[in-house]
């Protein structure tokens, strides 16, 4: 008997399975994101609610030792009042251009970890501005993505934050 379903599979085949397993009622843990685009998310989501079956969404960042004796070295106030978050990430090697076109782009594939890290350590985010453009490598523009970004945040205790990503330092 299956009793929970753990996606690990390209982006683009979550939101189909994760509503598939929904639907025989079985609980779900899932990669990163739900969907590609908002409005299928909001669907898959819905299927969710309407099925009553629990979903996590995996940001492996969170269970990461170091990243968790951070937060509790934040909590206790033993680094200090933050001031300004800064997250700084890249892969190894540029993504293929097979990856790339079903990936949902730098933003939603890879700078979302740090996003999610970023409310884990600092807290809700109020304002946020980005930036991103084909810097380094034309495939990107062939995923209609970027291969370089930039953001800007603003969280709601005051603290200022930047995350970079770059296909290459």
């Amino acid at each position: 008997m299956v009793d929970v379903v753990i996606i690990v599979t390209p982006t683009n085949t979550h939101a189909r399975l994760i509503e598939v397993a929904a639907n025989a009622g079985k609980a779900v843990f899932s990669e990163k994101p739900i969907a590609l685009d908002l409005a299928e998310t909001e669907r898959v989501v819905n299927v969710v609610r309407q099925r009553k079956v629990p979903v996590q969404l995996g940001f492996m960042r969170r269970y990461d030792p170091g990243y968790a004796k951070a937060k509790a070295r934040i909590e206790a106030g033993e680094l200090g009042k933050l001031e300004t978050f800064r997250a700084l990430s890249r892969d190894t090697y540029p993504p293929s251009l097979e990856f790339l076109l079903g990936s949902g782009g730098l933003f939603l594939d890879m700078s979302v970890h740090d996003f999610d890290l970023a409310r884990f350590l600092v807290g809700e985010v109020d304002e946020v501005y980005a930036w991103g453009g084909v810097l380094i490598d034309e495939r990107f523009a062939q995923a209609s993505d970027a291969d370089t970004a930039f953001t800007l945040l603003r969280f709601k205790n005051g603290v200022l934050g930047a995350e970079q990503a770059p296909t290459k330092l």
